[in-house]
């Protein structure tokens, strides 16, 4: 699907190992990922170019579940029942 000089845009909340495959692998092939902050999804419109022929999307973007709000704490904004 992509060719040498193809781009393709990808969150930068990605899995760790995208991330080095999309910045440093890809690289190799000739093919360049943008990478775009994912909390405003018009970034990614904002990011396109005639030259992308894809957006990855990674539904396991966060393995580790981390967070700045711990679903334990009392101030967490996740229901009892569901931590």
């Amino acid at each position: 699907m992509l060719e040498p000089g193809d781009e393709f845009l990808a969150s930068r909340a990605l899995y760790g190992g995208s991330l080095t495959q999309f910045g440093l692998s890809f690289k190799k092939l000739g093919w360049h990922c943008h990478f775009v902050d994912p909390l405003d999804p018009q970034n990614f419109r904002r990011a396109l170019t005639p030259k992308c022929k894809a957006i990855f999307v990674e539904s396991l973007a966060n393995p580790e579940a981390s967070s700045s709000i711990s679903p334990r704490s009392p101030k967490s904004p996740i229901p009892p029942e569901f931590r």
